[in-house]
């Protein structure tokens, strides 16, 4: 008998769907939690890194650009950030989520890894 998750919610697809298509929201979002965990900070909010990303993305794009980040995404994003990233375990706040029921990581699997950049943070 094979285990396998029969019933997938739409968001959870969409989430996988938009992290490839997306792959730097996975690299800036580490990239600043990187910075604040070396300035000392041992948590933060996915959220607010949400709307620096949105920010900078408004800043480097017209307005007519159709990037839309889901807050939904917050949860989905957290978890895997904790998870490829042992340096920031435990850093962003969490509370019961979707995002929990579903192996996410192997959803993801080995394409995610290909997505991260090898850039040294230097901020």
């Amino acid at each position: 008998m094979t285990n396998q998750i029969t019933s997938v919610p739409k968001i959870v697809y969409d989430f996988i769907e938009f992290h490839n298509n997306n792959l730097h929201v996975y690299d800036e979002l580490r990239r600043l939690a990187m910075q604040l965990k070396r300035r000392g900070y041992s948590q933060y909010g996915i959220k607010s890194l949400f709307e620096v990303v949105r920010w900078h993305r408004a800043l480097n794009t017209s307005a007519d650009d159709d990037f839309k980040l889901n807050n939904n995404y917050g949860a989905f994003y957290s978890r895997i950030l904790m998870h490829f990233e042992p340096q920031l375990k435990g850093f962003f706040r969490q509370r019961a989520s979707i995002a929990d029921d579903y192996p996410l990581c192997e959803m993801v699997g080995r394409g995610f890894l290909w997505g991260i950049s090898d850039e040294t943070d230097n901020d």
